[in-house]
């Protein structure tokens, strides 16, 4: 290296040892100062033995270091890339999923349900497609014709048992029991039942119920009585106009094609086209959904009365059928006899005490259904048809089981001598009626006999 002009102000820089003063007065070295720099993070710095420097102190000889470039770092193998990438995408796809569930389900729809919708009920609902039934057409000449679906339950046509049963069916869940939780928010707002249970209901059993009503309406020949009271007519318009606030809230937008018939130079609407529904069979009867329906009901069988020591032939007495019939003047259809606690206003002659029941009485329920009774022979025949028709724990007569046969015959006493008092105590002495009671039960056990006769032929055929 070459020498300075100034020599007098050149000096012999030696190089450290390992004797050299740590004392923290002393300035860092050179070599000190670059492997606190920035610069020694990212190269590689190699000491070579110090020269002699002429000039300023602070001068470093330039080939006293060498320099070492930093190593490229590996690159990532192809398959963390893969993972990558596919994990990119799938968070885009799901991001979008995401984005377009919250779109087309919002928290409240007509699939989902509303917060006005009874709460049990809305994890039932389901939407399915269905083409209405039993539209208007036109014959080729011009007249009309309505088509009916072979072996399709009817609920319209000449009224009968059968079609009354169907409606019957079709409007049973009107009374909905709620407890705990399923009830919050109900404390004022219904009937709350002597055993904590509130009593509600679901819209659609109400309007189904006003379509019955205006159904028989049409009828009166067969379903109103003579000189109905003005409630009966308010009732009817009571039912047409919630109908009306119904149709009108559900906003049925589904398009109704229109027919021409040149014949009778007219169009006529073809109403037999796909709706989305809600499942109205799946609300009603899916799993523990049928739990919500009805009053709660919990058959009580002949061998569980006993067990339980209750006086099974003392209930058969209190079964105010003779009562009904021939007082009431109603034919008891669809009505039901239930153990439950009683009033406080009950008298305590009607009470009974039991050790699984405690203290209860009998109940009659289901009143809606009934009919007028006529007291000629089409009432008996309509009375007869009912006991039939009613629910499976409605009493009736027995064959086979001996136990069940002296239960029937209990009944058919108790009966026969209430129906007597009854008619007795009536107006006219009950002259005209006196053979009423006999005829009935008559009708009633020739069912069971021609049922058995039946059901022996049946099987000597199958042999």
């Amino acid at each position: 290296m070459p020498s300075s002009p100034d020599h007098h102000h050149s000096r012999q820089i030696r190089p450290p040892t390992t004797e050299a003063n740590c004392d923290d007065s002393v300035s860092p070295s050179p070599l000190e100062r670059c492997r606190n720099s920035e610069f020694s993070s990212t190269t590689t710095l190699t000491a070579k033995p110090f020269s002699t420097i002429k000039g300023h102190r602070d001068m470093v000889d330039p080939e006293r270091f060498s320099v070492q470039r930093p190593q490229r770092r590996r690159a990532l193998p192809l398959c963390t890339w893969s993972t990558v990438a596919v994990l990119w995408l799938s968070s885009i796809v799901l991001t979008a999923w995401l984005f377009g569930h919250c779109e087309t389900r919002p928290r409240h729809s007509y699939e989902t349900g509303f917060d006005t919708d009874l709460n049990p009920l809305r994890p039932a609902i389901e939407l399915k497609k269905v083409r209405f039934t039993g539209g208007l057409k036109f014959h080729e000449n011009g007249t009309t014709y309505r088509y009916l679906e072979p072996g399709a339950t009817q609920y319209v046509g000449e009224p009968s048992e059968e079609l009354d049963r169907a409606w019957r069916l079709l409007i049973q869940g009107q009374g909905v029991d709620l407890l705990g939780d399923e009830a919050e928010g109900l404390e004022g707002k219904t009937y709350q039942k002597p055993e904590g249970w509130w009593l509600t209901g679901a819209d659609v059993f109400h309007q189904l119920h006003c379509v019955n009503m205006v159904r028989e309406a049409l009828r009166p020949d067969y379903y109103t009585p003579p000189n109905p009271e003005p409630i009966h007519t308010m009732h009817i318009d009571h039912c047409i106009d919630y109908l009306r606030q119904g149709v009108m809230c559900s906003v049925d937008l589904t398009m109704i094609p229109i027919g021409w018939s040149d014949t009778r130079n007219r169009i006529l609407q073809n109403t037999e086209v796909v709706h989305t529904c809600r499942d109205f069979d799946k609300e009603a009867k899916a799993g523990p959904m049928l739990q919500v329906f009805g009053l709660r009901n919990y058959p009580l069988q002949f061998d569980q009365m006993e067990e339980m020591e209750l006086d099974v032939g003392e209930y058969t007495t209190w079964m105010e059928l003779a009562f009904m019939h021939w007082s009431a003047r109603i034919d008891a259809a669809d009505v039901e006899f239930v153990l439950a606690p009683p009033r406080d206003s009950e008298p305590v002659t009607r009470r009974r005490k039991s050790p699984v029941l405690g203290d209860h009485c009998l109940w009659i329920l289901d009143f809606d259904c009934c009919k007028v009774m006529t007291m000629d022979e089409n009432g008996i025949q309509r009375a007869a048809e009912t006991c039939w028709s009613n629910d499976p724990f409605y009493l009736r007569p027995a064959h086979g089981d001996e136990r069940d046969i002296d239960l029937w015959r209990h009944f058919r006493g108790a009966f026969l001598e209430a129906s007597a008092r009854i008619i007795i105590a009536s107006e006219d002495g009950g002259q005209s009626r006196s053979y009423f009671p006999e005829r009935l039960v008559g009708l009633i056990e020739d069912r069971v006999a021609t049922f058995t006769k039946t059901t022996k032929a049946d099987g000597l055929k199958g042999e």
